[in-house]
């Protein structure tokens, strides 16, 4: 598994949109100035949106949304002169929506607020850029939970939304601004993702080429490009151009103050990835531990699978349609490997279980960090499932800590 690395803009100066200024919508309702005969839409809408800025500054997102919603609805009448502040407003709601985990109405409502904004500011203007960023943010969100479709996707509009972005950037800024360099990284990271390659060594090369290393912002862009590349090539299956990228993205980030842990942990997760497949396993040793070590920085433990290789499928099993299940006990130790693995249950018995032990044996993990020591963690269990379409997958009371599906109606993997 690939780390999941969303890199912020890095040196922008786009102002952030979790509040407007309080007294700035009462005078522009007539508040301060109304008497109680007058006032009471105004009053309810301070009270909503009182509401909404108090819950929303308490983390208490879900609470904040009905609150944001009702203020933005007596606002459509109380500022319908003021279509720059409806458009905040609507923005608002739209962030509140996406950090409650609302994607799809965190979508709808972003899209509402672009129109609001380039009404308001114009269809070129800087002002829209943050607002794309969190769309395609919301979109890359969605892409989680949506299944892949090659014509539509919810990462291919994230993609159509970054490429707006990355134009409306080079106009403000110029092509050759370090801003512009950001968003194509994000946008790289984007096409990796759809599998568009080319298109995203070919925005990683260029922010490469844009960003001057002596800066320290730029240096982590330099170093998030870098990180692009190797993960580019590894999924292109060029391991040692990969391990060449990764190596160059961790001297500049340990040469940077401040270089984000999971940028650096997903360098770390790519090269273990690309020692793998290249079958160094010894050379993997050293980034398995720098995880762990970083990881315990986070506050996580380990340990947690970094590379893991498909079962194969049985041919006799795939000829005679059979599906099959094994539950495996194993031990990681402390540079990650899979030591003592054994067959606890099975089903069908003995159809699976070489290829089980095969597979696991294989697997890469970050080690535990306990006490100051990089250790390894004893009594880990997965669950192998093969499938086939249209047979139920057979049954086993048992509840292991991981679980990896190989399916041969879409991805049959058979012994050479």
């Amino acid at each position: 598994m690939l780390a999941n690395r969303c890199i912020p803009f890095i040196g922008a100066s786009w102002t952030p949109i979790l509040q407007y200024t309080f007294v700035l919508m009462l005078s522009a309702i007539g508040l301060l100035h109304a008497s109680p005969a007058q006032s009471d839409p105004a009053t309810e809408f301070n009270t909503a949106y009182r509401a909404y800025n108090a819950a929303h500054d308490e983390g208490r997102f879900e609470e904040a949304i009905p609150h944001a919603k009702r203020a933005l609805e007596l606002g459509e009448t109380l500022l319908a002169d003021r279509p720059d502040q409806l458009a905040m407003m609507t923005y608002n709601l739209a962030y509140t929506y996406q950090l409650a985990g609302h994607i799809d109405d965190a979508i709808e409502t972003y899209e509402a607020a672009l129109k609001r904004y380039e009404a308001v500011f114009g269809e070129r203007s800087i002002e829209l850029a943050e607002l794309l960023d969190f769309l395609a943010s919301s979109y890359v969100a969605k892409s989680d939970k949506s299944p892949w479709d090659e014509k539509y996707s919810p990462m291919a509009e994230a993609r159509k939304t970054m490429k707006r972005l990355l134009k409306l950037s080079e106009y403000n800024y110029g092509p050759s601004d370090a801003r512009v360099a950001s968003v194509l990284t994000r946008l790289g990271d984007i096409e990796a993702n759809i599998r568009k390659w080319s298109d995203a060594a070919g925005r990683f090369e260029r922010a490469i080429s844009i960003v001057d290393s002596a800066d320290a912002s730029s240096i982590l862009i330099h170093g998030d490009a870098l990180i692009g590349l190797g993960r580019v090539s590894v999924m292109r299956k060029r391991e040692k151009r990969a391990i060449s990228y990764l190596e160059q993205a961790l001297a500049l980030l340990e040469a940077a103050e401040n270089a984000p842990s999971k940028m650096v942990v997903g360098a770390h997760i790519l090269l273990v990835v690309a020692h793998e497949e290249l079958g160094n396993r010894d050379r993997a040793t050293p980034h398995a531990k720098a995880i762990a070590l970083l990881g315990a920085d986070e506050g996580a433990s380990g340990p947690y699978p970094i590379f893991r290789v498909t079962p194969r499928f049985p041919r006799i099993a795939q000829e005679r349609g059979i599906a099959g299940v094994v539950i495996l006990g194993f031990d990681v130790d402390a540079a990650g490997m899979v030591v003592n693995a054994k067959v606890i249950a099975a089903k069908p018995k003995g159809i699976f279980n070489d290829e089980a032990l095969k597979a696991v044996n294989r697997f890469r993990y970050a080690p535990d960090y306990v006490d100051g020591q990089i250790v390894g963690r004893r009594g880990n269990t997965i669950r192998l499932v093969w499938e086939l379409e249209g047979l139920p997958i057979p049954e086993l009371e048992w509840e292991p800590s991981d679980s990896v599906t190989t399916s041969a109606a879409t991805r049959p993997v058979l012994p050479r």
